[in-house]
């Protein structure tokens, strides 16, 4: 339960935006505002790489975590990505077959096959034995129960090389290589259907010509709308958003509280309570330069048109 936000700015620049809730299915359903879900892959000077991860955030960690031990010096940043799509199948197959083993004594190949092979102690094939219908019906639904929560998980990639332009792609537990994204964003998760209104509609207002040359500091912007109004609206989106960019060369990381004040600014300004040039300047100063989120907290109050209204606004009420 996520939503995972990337926006290409122009040929060198984009962002990647998530929220940081996750949930736990057991004897009781819980939240958690805790969720790391997006990470630098490759982050050398003439490459960057940034994924955004959307699903069983531990499938997901351990995807993160395999791609940046597996990796090699002389990777690429396409070639980390086809690192990472091809441990997202190892993964999933040995889930399959270590579910398989407990529970039937046989793997996946073995089902696909109709037969299993039944050895001794040490190892060697004395016979081969059909699998009856049984076990290939609980195989078949322990698939469409894997595909509807582990295996829907995937990455939305932000990457850049100096000989290339910044590219987004889609990275599947259920694909066997990444998928380039051809429009100037992408949204996943279960809070893409609102992302993505608000983030088709801030391209279908601007000229064809216009899509690839835009502003970084108003597309920053209308993720961290997206992301909120989608924080607001869909179950299991939440928490404070997780921003990175690739600006200038450089991964641009705020902290936890700069990214705080950067979408209450945002709401501010779409109500109404700031203006667009001091909400860009704010974000310019909060993301860009790391000014310390208290300074620019105290020029947002001096900016406000209403300061008691903005604060309940920013508070939850309903005036």
């Amino acid at each position: 339960m996520t939503v995972i936000s990337c926006m290409r700015f122009n040929d060198k620049e984009g962002a990647m935006v998530a929220d940081e809730q996750s949930s736990v299915m057991g004897g009781n359903f819980r939240k958690y505002d805790l969720a790391t879900k997006v990470y630098t892959l490759v982050d050398k000077e003439n490459e960057k790489l940034i994924i955004g991860g959307t699903g069983a955030t531990n499938f997901l960690h351990e995807a993160y975590k395999q791609a940046l031990s597996s990796r090699k010096p002389e990777y690429s940043a396409k070639d980390t990505l086809q690192l990472l799509s091809s441990i997202f199948i190892k993964l999933r197959r040995d889930i399959i077959d270590g579910s398989l083993i407990s529970r039937f004594n046989c793997k996946e190949e073995d089902i696909l096959r109709g037969t299993k092979y039944i050895t001794d102690d040490k190892g060697e094939i004395r016979r081969e034995e059909k699998l009856g219908e049984l076990v290939k019906q609980k195989y078949q639904e322990m698939l469409e129960h894997l595909e509807q929560g582990v295996f829907n998980s995937s990455f939305l990639s932000l990457s850049y090389d100096t000989n290339s332009t910044i590219e987004i792609n889609h990275v599947s537990a259920s694909s066997r290589k990444p998928m380039m994204i051809s429009q100037p964003y992408a949204t996943t998760g279960t809070g893409a259907d609102t992302a993505d209104g608000i983030l088709y509609n801030y391209f279908s207002l601007r000229d064809r010509n216009a899509r690839d040359n835009i502003d970084p500091l108003d597309g920053l912007a209308t993720l961290l709308y997206a992301t909120a109004l989608a924080s607001a609206r869909n179950i299991g989106v939440g928490g404070t958003p997780f921003i990175s960019m690739i600006i200038d060369g450089k991964i641009i990381t705020p902290n936890e509280n700069n990214s705080r004040l950067a979408v209450e600014i945002v709401r501010a300004a779409k109500n109404g309570y700031l203006n667009q040039e001091f909400q860009k300047e704010a974000l310019k100063n909060l993301v860009y330069n790391g000014t310390e989120f208290k300074e620019v907290e105290k020029e947002m109050w001096r900016a406000s048109s209403d300061i008691e209204k903005l604060s309940r606004m920013l508070r939850g009420y309903k005036e």
